[in-house]
């Protein structure tokens, strides 16, 4: 038996507006679901592409309603600036609020680069949502946020 497919041709701005609108509805899926979720994890870390261009990747780990693990790539952006603390913070941060987490997060593992670990005490005095603010560790962050890590591992 032999089967022939038949398919119609379709302009690459017909592509482009499907799979932009396939985008938005898994997206803004994603986000709903989100809404259930108490408390989330996230990871992230930048890695070069082939045409010599850095990415940032941020990805949710959560425990489902049915308590199954999870994980979600959130953010996957291009990074066209130096990898300083300031700037992986400020890219990790509009994600992060992009999806409405900011109260939820519960921890974030990035590598042991020192422009990450200044990320992080960036980042730390922002995601104080999911713990409540503690008076003795934002009374610990200086101008730069440099000892805000040290407050919270006190």
């Amino acid at each position: 038996m032999l089967i022939i497919l038949v398919f119609s041709r379709v302009s690459r701005q017909t592509t482009t507006r499907d799979l932009e609108k396939y985008f938005l509805e898994r997206r803004t899926s994603l986000i709903e679901s989100l809404h259930s979720v108490s408390s989330i994890c996230l990871t992230s870390d930048i890695w070069s592409g082939n045409a010599k261009e850095d990415y940032l990747s941020v990805v949710c780990h959560f425990v489902s309603v049915d308590w199954e693990l999870e994980k979600r790539v959130i953010g996957l952006r291009l990074i066209d600036c130096s990898h300083t603390g300031v700037n992986i913070a400020k890219r990790v941060e509009a994600i992060v609020h992009e999806f409405g987490l900011t109260d939820k997060i519960f921890a974030v593992t990035l590598d042991n680069a020192s422009s990450n670990a200044r990320a992080i005490s960036r980042l730390i005095p922002k995601f104080v949502g999911y713990l409540g603010p503690d008076p003795v560790t934002l009374g610990n962050v200086d101008r730069d946020g440099d000892n805000a890590l040290r407050g919270l591992l006190h």
